[in-house]
């Protein structure tokens, strides 16, 4: 099975895609692992900080995150942190005494679970579920899909991937703005040697006299 071309390479191809629209694909390839983004106050916080690193410190090692995350992530360390203060209070008096006074004025006392408790087991739901989210439970760890893994600087980028796509349109936009090759002149050619003349030995004066009377007396 081929794999879909990207718009960046439709456009570039000048193609159109006829693969129809599906909601299911699986785009978790086109998401890079990496690693949260701490907030800066949470630096400088010791307890935030070191609930964000007990929370997403495993799950760096994963490579299931990116730095979309973060957001969420912020709020799971705040609804942590609330959870173990209420949680503190609900451990400390689980249980509160309700008085009431009837009809007949009558006074009436009760225990029931207190408020510390009920919004304990709120906060707890709440963390559980943010948890399945980064799949930090073991259900939803069976379920975790690994991000794309980020591609090698020497690793020439995959067929149709949009850094393949954004190598292809640079190369063609350098090719359009290179000034065309210029070809050197041709040499001119050179005069032919005459051999015959190079081989004959320069007359002495005596032999040009003697020369030069022979050919008046050949005119006579």
């Amino acid at each position: 099975m081929m794999p879909r071309k990207s718009p960046e390479l439709h456009k570039l191809q000048s193609t159109r895609s006829q693969a129809k629209d599906s909601t299911t694909e699986d785009d978790s390839k086109a998401f890079t692992g990496g690693r949260l983004k701490m907030p800066p106050e949470f630096k400088q916080d010791p307890k935030r900080l070191s609930v964000w690193k007990m929370l997403f410190g495993p799950l760096h090692k994963r490579r299931t995150l990116t730095k979309a995350d973060s957001a969420a992530a912020v709020l799971l360390v705040e609804q942590w942190i609330l959870w173990e203060t209420v949680n503190a209070e609900a451990q400390a008096r689980p249980f509160s005494q309700v008085t009431w006074v009837d009809k007949n004025d009558n006074e009436h006392t009760k225990t029931v679970e207190s408020a510390a408790c009920k919004m304990a087991a709120n906060l707890h739901r709440t963390i559980m579920q943010a948890l399945q989210q980064f799949s930090a439970t073991p259900a939803s760890r069976e379920k975790t899909r690994p991000t794309k893994q980020p591609v090698a600087k020497n690793e020439p980028a995959a067929e149709g991937t949009i850094q393949w796509v954004n190598e292809q349109v640079a190369l063609a936009r350098a090719a359009q703005q290179a000034p065309p090759e210029t070809s050197a002149p041709e040499p001119e050619p050179e005069p032919e040697t005459d051999w015959d003349a190079l081989l004959k030995e320069p007359l002495t004066p005596a032999e040009l006299l003697l020369k030069e009377a022979d050919d008046a007396l050949a005119e006579e």
